[in-house]
């Protein structure tokens, strides 16, 4: 089992509630910077990464990893539709545009396949965004919004088309949820990997930690899976996170976030006692 890198807490995102104040992205940047030298030299060189608008400068600032591409930012999409409109939310997916890309959207179009049409569109932009650290992206990690209004609609060839993609483009495809038993139920015999949150406190797992652990645990045919939340937004110590997910051999990596160096040495040590 591998450690990911969790970008949250570097653009001040934090799930518990009565957060501190945010320092400047300058202050936060460079204390990132520091934290992910720290992960590298203890061996660790992956970090998931969602498009926040200052992402380039973030990626500019700090050591370089393969990274693993958070799309949409759905807050992105929010404020531009709330300043310019569904038909700025249009022109900001044209920017994505390759001659490549425009014939099999406009292929798509004649067939009418709007799903297609939407995710071709959606990822042409958003690799954009992420600009001359292209080459860096292994995956493309669907926000688990998406993911699960999709599986909750039953829409689900609108993933089916995003694997598709992510498929021709040869960047892993991985879908972020918090239901991964119905994303499961709904992608049967495809090779992807899942990525839900998983912790002994249950925080965020969804049904329920029974629930998913006994689903898991008969379930003989899983894709890959990421373990997200694993301290359970900091209510968990390492010692029982660690402990409690090495009871499992069906996960491949796991998210760890954090803002401080030390914490990076204490978690990647005690990792490493068992894997």
């Amino acid at each position: 089992m591998k450690i990911i890198i969790g970008d949250n807490p570097f653009f001040g995102v934090n799930h518990k509630v009565g957060s501190k104040k945010l320092a400047s992205k300058t202050e936060r940047f460079k204390q990132a910077s520091e934290v992910i030298r720290e992960f590298k030299i203890n061996g660790v060189e992956e970090i998931m990464v969602s498009n926040h608008p200052s992402l380039q400068s973030f990626l500019d600032t700090v050591p370089s990893c393969d990274i693993h591409f958070v799309i949409p930012y759905p807050h992105k999409y929010n404020d531009i539709v709330a300043v310019s409109g569904y038909f700025g939310l249009i022109r900001y997916f044209l920017r994505g545009f390759s001659l490549q890309s425009f014939h099999k959207i406009l292929f798509n179009f004649i067939r009418l396949d709007f799903n297609e049409i939407f995710i071709r569109l959606m990822i042409a932009s958003e690799l954009q965004c992420i600009g001359k650290y292209k080459d860096r992206v292994k995956s493309l990690c669907l926000h688990n919004i998406l993911v699960d209004l999709c599986i909750a609609s039953g829409n689900v060839s609108i993933l089916k088309s995003f694997h598709k993609i992510c498929k021709e483009l040869r960047i892993r495809p991985v879908f972020i949820t918090q239901n991964i038993r119905a994303l499961i139920e709904s992608m049967p015999d495809i090779d992807y990997t899942g990525c839900f949150s998983f912790n002994s406190k249950g925080y965020m797992v969804n049904p329920s930690i029974d629930e998913v652990l006994s689903y898991l645990n008969k379930n003989t045919n899983l894709p890959k899976l990421w373990a997200m939340q694993i301290m359970a937004s900091g209510s968990i110590n390492n010692d029982e996170a660690i402990q409690f997910i090495s009871k499992f051999n069906y996960f491949e990596k796991v998210l760890y976030a954090t803002t401080k160096k030390q914490r990076v040495t204490d978690f990647v040590s005690l990792f490493k006692k068992y894997y």
